[in-house]
């Protein structure tokens, strides 16, 4: 008789459990790859040749904000802090790489600062900084920060990894504009 209730919920669960299907394709941010492929198959099949195929273009994504170029200068500190780079991949992030402390998009322009002002506080986000002697007049703007042992540092956000490496770690100098 246990043997029989037994097989008999076994079975009423893999019955059960079989006639839910996962649709994760409507969650996934590649559920449009489907429609992709079957646009790719139909075009394939109008009697290409592999010699009317073009090279695909690669564009650049269009950048969330552009930094600002300095037009009116009004210079509150100058500070010399170290200064490395970083990409938006998980080695390097938090859970959220793409993500800046204060919410905003990644961007070329933003920077994760540790700088710790007068009162002992880190400067607040939307301060604004340049590094005149390795990018002129180029504004940043502190929207990230970084991990809490890095004290008096600049980390300035790369496309990709290999500008990152070739800036490197080193000791620049920072002009503070304003603060929030």
């Amino acid at each position: 008789m246990i043997k029989k209730l037994t097989l008999s919920v076994v079975l009423l669960t893999i019955f059960i459990l079989s006639q839910n299907t996962a649709n994760a394709g409507y969650f996934s941010d590649n559920s449009h790859i489907d429609d992709n492929m079957g646009f790719l198959k139909n075009t394939m099949n109008k009697n290409t040749s592999t010699e009317d195929v073009q090279e695909p273009v690669i564009a650049p994504a269009p950048k969330a904000k552009i930094a600002k170029i300095a037009s009116k200068i009004n210079p509150v500190a100058t500070l010399t802090v170290q200064a490395s780079a970083y990409t938006s991949t998980p080695d390097q992030t938090d859970s959220s790489p793409f993500i800046t402390a204060n919410g905003e998009h990644v961007y070329w322009g933003g920077v994760a600062a540790n700088i710790i002002d007068a009162s002992g506080r880190n400067i607040p986000f939307g301060t604004r900084i340049m590094i005149p002697k390795l990018f002129g007049d180029q504004i940043f703007t502190v929207n990230d920060r970084m991990n809490r042992r890095y004290k008096n540092n600049v980390d300035l956000w790369f496309h990709n990894i290999t500008d990152a490496r070739e800036f490197g770690r080193r000791t620049i100098e920072i002009v503070i504009i304003a603060k929030n």
